[in-house]
C-alpha cells in the first residue's frame, strides 16, 4: 500500500479524516490558551499595526476608493479577531475590560466601510477604546469566541498575509524584518483559532471537525513559524511556513473546490 504524502493537501486531509475517525466524530477544542500562539506582546503589536493600517487608508475621504475600502474592511475584521483574543488573553493586561469595545468598534468599521464618513467615526470610537485600558493589569475572559467577523473576508486576509510573510522569510531582508514578520505569524495564528469556531462552511458533524482541525492545524504551523522567526532560524520559519501552505490547500480543497 502506498502511504499518502502527509507533507501534500490530500495527506492532511487523510490524515485529518484519520483523526476524526479515531475520535468518533467527537468535536472537543484542544486546550490552547492564548499566550501559547499570541504572546501579549506581539497580539498588542499587531492591534496597533492594524489600527495604524486603518488611519492610513481612512485619512483622505476623496482618495477613499474600492482599493481602500477593501483593506479597511479586511483590516477591520483582522480586528475583530484580535481583539476577541485580547480578552481571552490568559496573561492579566490593562486593556482586558476594553477588549469587548474594540470588538464591537471594529465590527463598526467593517460595517461601515462602504462610507467614509461613517466608517472613519467608527474608527474614532476603536480608536478611543483602545485609550481607555484600566489602571491595573486584569485576569478573567471578557470576550469569547462567538462568530464575529466575516469569515469570507477573514479568508480572503489570510493569503494576503502570508504572501507577505512568506516574501519575508524567503527573502534577503530576513534578520532586519523579525518584529514584522512575527507579528504576521502571531496574526494568522490567532485567525486560525478564532475562526475554527466559526462552522458556516460545515454542512455536518465530519465537515465541522475537519474544519476544526484544519483550523488547529493552520494556528500550530503559524505559531512555529513565529517561534523560529523569533528565533531568528530562517529554515524553520520556511519549514513552519510550508505547513501552513499546505492547511490552506487542504481547506480550499475540502471547503471550497
Amino acid at each position: 500500500m502506498q502511504w499518502p504524502n502527509i507533507f501534500s493537501a490530500k495527506g492532511i486531509i487523510w490524515g485529518l479524516v484519520a483523526m476524526t475517525i479515531s475520535l468518533g466524530w467527537a468535536v472537543a477544542d484542544p486546550p490552547a490558551p492564548v499566550s501559547s500562539f499570541a504572546p501579549l506582546d506581539e497580539l498588542r503589536g499587531q492591534i496597533d499595526y492594524f489600527i495604524k493600517a486603518l488611519e492610513r487608508d481612512l485619512a483622505n475621504a476623496e482618495a477613499y476608493g474600492e482599493d481602500q475600502q477593501g483593506r479597511v474592511e479586511k483590516n477591520a475584521a483582522t480586528l475583530v479577531v484580535l481583539g476577541q483574543a485580547l480578552g481571552q488573553h490568559d496573561r492579566p493586561h490593562v486593556l482586558r475590560q476594553a477588549a469587548p469595545r474594540i470588538v464591537e468598534a471594529a465590527q463598526e468599521v467593517y460595517d461601515e466601510a462602504y462610507d467614509h464618513e461613517s466608517a472613519q467615526a467608527a474608527f474614532e470610537n476603536l480608536r478611543a477604546a483602545m485609550e481607555d485600558p484600566t489602571d491595573e493589569p486584569e485576569a478573567g475572559n471578557t470576550t469569547d469566541y462567538e462568530p464575529v467577523a466575516d469569515i469570507v473576508t477573514l479568508m480572503q486576509q489570510v493569503p494576503i498575509l502570508n504572501n507577505q510573510l512568506r516574501r519575508i522569510v524567503t527573502g534577503r531582508r530576513f534578520k532586519r524584518s523579525l518584529d514584522r514578520s512575527a507579528g504576521l505569524a502571531t496574526t494568522l495564528a490567532t485567525i486560525a483559532h478564532v475562526t475554527a469556531h466559526d462552522i458556516s462552511y460545515c454542512g455536518d458533524e465530519e465537515s465541522e471537525l475537519l474544519w476544526r482541525n484544519i483550523s488547529w492545524e493552520m494556528r500550530d504551523a503559524g505559531t512555529a513559524a513565529q517561534q523560529a522567526i523569533r528565533e531568528a532560524d530562517q529554515a524553520a520559519a520556511d519549514r513552519a511556513l510550508q505547513r501552513m501552505v499546505e492547511t490552506c490547500d487542504a481547506c480550499h480543497h475540502t471547503f471550497r473546490d
